[in-house]
């Protein structure tokens, strides 16, 4: 279970920070490349290079600095 929100291309960037990054394939073939924090391991964001919106960047709404993020 998780909640986020995804961002077109450039409506979004990462901050910069050290992250390491965990790459699942699903069952139709497609990769998802997790990118998670190196010393507690939360997820932070997520791409999906091979998924037809690419440009795209998913992040863990519970990373965002704003407690009134709907």
């Amino acid at each position: 279970y998780g909640v986020g929100a995804c961002f077109k291309g450039p409506q979004v960037t990462a901050q910069t920070g050290e992250k390491r990054r965990y790459t699942k394939v699903a069952a139709s073939g497609r990769a998802v490349q997790f990118h998670f924090c190196p010393t507690c391991a939360t997820t932070l964001c997520w791409t999906a290079p091979d998924a037809p919106l690419s440009e795209g960047l998913g992040v863990a709404v519970g990373c965002f600095n704003d407690r009134d993020f709907p």
